[in-house]
């Protein structure tokens, strides 16, 4: 899957310069991917790449920008560093800017992303 999104990556950019905002995505997948191989200094950079484009493109899709944050807290949790696991996923908390008291039940998918990240901050407290 690494040399897929990254033959995508290539072959985009030729066909479509200085539209880099579009590379957010597959590099968020290539990262995870090295995660999935125990790669984390090659999964770090990739999300690096992908942190600098959001930095740029603050407008990305919410459901992108929340799967970045989980999955760069994910990395940085299980290499130990803790402090910064908690900032990413704090990060993703004000982005979903959900509610549990609010009663909402017409939106599962917030409730089940809120529950996640919750958890994963305590896990990195634990």
């Amino acid at each position: 899957a690494i040399d897929v999104y990254k033959e995508y990556i290539f072959f985009y950019t030729k066909l479509q310069p200085g539209k880099d905002s579009i590379h957010f995505e597959p590099l968020v997948l290539i990262a995870s991917s090295y995660v999935q191989l125990n790669q984390f200094d090659s999964a770090y950079a990739y999300y690096s790449l992908a942190e600098t484009l959001l930095s740029r493109y603050p407008d990305l899709p919410v459901n992108q920008t929340l799967r970045f944050y989980n999955e760069i807290g994910f990395l940085l949790l299980s290499i130990g560093n803790y402090a910064q696991s908690i900032n990413y996923y704090e990060k993703a908390l004000s982005i979903l800017n959900y509610d549990p008291l609010s009663g909402d039940e017409k939106n599962p998918d917030a409730l089940i992303r809120f529950v996640r990240y919750t958890n994963n901050i305590a896990n990195a407290l634990s």
